[in-house]
């Protein structure tokens, strides 16, 4: 597996993976043997002194031999791909029965997201201008600006639409991009069953993981606990954010993380407009008890 990919949180990820690392050895062989020819052709074939250039001409073996390779390696990566793709793109082969269905709604430049309310249906309460939910006005539905929260370990369906321009819903950790294109729903889903909900004792690369809320527990048995969220990171320490308090804690001294919510950027991978670089929205993975305080939350305000 190439170490420098994000981690892994999607149940279809490793099959994406698998993919990139077969074609990373393919073009890595054919980049090794197309430079130790050049190098080859290079030396044999350098200027000499009283030694005249060789007219050499093409050979039609050769021709046939490397476009029939070519062709061999692409048509299987194809009939490798086409499983993950219909699996990940085609609907039909979605799951069924979702935990979770969610609206994103692109415009430039920010991600709209829409989760359903109580009732886990769009539209279905009045909002505050006495209609039933709208775009602007979603009634019991949950509108957040460039945060989708969902549960860990469910299937999530979700609903791409762009009110502009072409924009695209990329999670590298999901392994998971698709185009959102005006005026047309595509839908796409993923689930987060790979993410690891352990405790953490290894505080390597804490916030590569995707940790973000969490509870850190001390060696030390008479020093309080401590929740917040994880802002900053250096090879010995953290930085966390309790309670607006930002506190700085040796990671020799910390005995376990219990992660309740894990955060990962969600940008757009379409150059969509003059502040396309801004379009980055996060996708929070929490808890299923962290997730339904979090709902409460936002239905009592």
């Amino acid at each position: 597996m190439l170490r420098w990919l994000p981690v892994n949180i999607s149940s279809f990820g490793e099959g994406v993976d698998d993919l990139f690392t077969l074609i990373y050895w393919i073009t890595f062989v054919v980049f090794v043997l197309v430079m130790a020819t050049l190098v080859y052709f290079l030396i044999n074939y350098r200027h000499r002194e009283g030694v005249r250039a060789t007219y050499i001409e093409g050979s039609t073996w050769l021709e046939i031999i490397w476009t029939a390779a070519t062709t061999i390696i692409v048509f299987g990566l194809a009939m490798l791909s086409f499983p993950q793709w219909n699996n990940i793109k085609s609907p039909s082969e979605f799951p069924q029965n979702p935990d979770l269905v969610v609206q994103v709604r692109a415009k430039q430049f920010n991600w709209k997201v829409i989760h359903p309310g109580p009732d886990n249906e769009f539209n279905t309460e009045a909002g505050r201008d006495g209609e039933l939910g709208t775009v602007d006005d979603p009634g019991d539905d949950l509108k957040k600006l460039d945060e989708l929260h969902v549960p860990v370990h469910k299937t999530v369906h979700v609903r791409l639409i762009s009110e502009d321009v072409i924009h695209s819903f990329f999670v590298p950790e999901l392994r998971l991009k698709q185009d959102a294109l005006p005026n047309r729903f595509i839908n796409v889903w993923f689930d987060t069953d790979e993410l690891d909900v352990n405790p953490i004792t290894d505080f390597k690369n804490v916030r590569k993981k995707g940790c973000f809320t969490g509870t850190l527990t001390f060696n030390d048995a008479n020093t309080p606990s401590v929740m917040g969220n994880i802002v900053f990171e250096t090879d010995d320490e953290l930085t966390v954010s309790v309670d607006g308090e930002i506190n700085t804690y040796n990671k020799s001294d910390v005995k376990q993380l219990d992660v309740t919510v894990w955060r990962y950027e969600m940008p757009c991978a379409e150059l969509c407009g003059f502040g396309h670089s801004t379009m980055v929205g996060h996708l929070y993975v929490h808890t299923q008890e962290s997730y339904d305080a979090w709902v409460a939350e936002e239905l009592s305000e």
